[in-house]
């Protein structure tokens, strides 16, 4: 109990003192909270999620980033437990924020290079920034750790 007081007492005189610098402080508190996360492998979602194949496209050339593609339908059962299970998991997260473009695509609705072909969904392509086939997999994988191996190994490919 008296840890608590004491951690409260520490952050009251904290937050009191140097009022007219609030906005540093506040900034500051919400870079260490990113790096924080950052070294912990901790992202709370994938942070940006395309859904335009052209804009995702000029966003992986310009960070010169290899483009993660999902292509699924809306009734999908299994893209809908791939969305919902799989691209939850926290090394799956970071990898897809840090070193792809992540680009979900509707096969029956967005518009799509016909090089991609998709015959069945959930369908998972990774292109190089050039929006070139690098490899692809198909259907569901239940174990992220099959995704995140397979990333590991694009990443080496990658950048040889």
């Amino acid at each position: 109990m008296k840890s608590y007081l004491l951690l409260f007492v520490v952050i009251t005189f904290i937050s009191c003192s140097n009022n007219d610098d609030s906005y540093h402080q506040k900034s500051s508190m919400i870079k260490q909270k990113e790096m924080l996360k950052t070294l912990q492998g901790i992202e709370p979602d994938i942070q940006k999620i395309y859904h335009n194949y052209t804009q995702a496209l000029k966003v992986a050339k310009k960070e010169n980033k290899p483009i993660f593609i999902l292509f699924y339908t809306k009734k999908c059962r299994w893209c809908i437990k791939l969305k919902k299970n799989v691209l939850k998991d926290k090394k799956l997260i970071y990898q897809l924020n840090h070193e792809y473009i992540t680009l979900f695509l509707n096969k029956d609705m967005d518009k799509y290079p016909l090089s991609f072909r998709v015959e069945a969904v959930p369908k998972v392509y990774i292109t190089d920034k050039e929006g070139k086939e690098f490899t692809s997999i198909i259907g569901y994988h239940q174990d992220p750790r099959d995704y995140t191996k397979w990333f590991d190994y694009v990443q080496i490919e990658l950048n040889h």
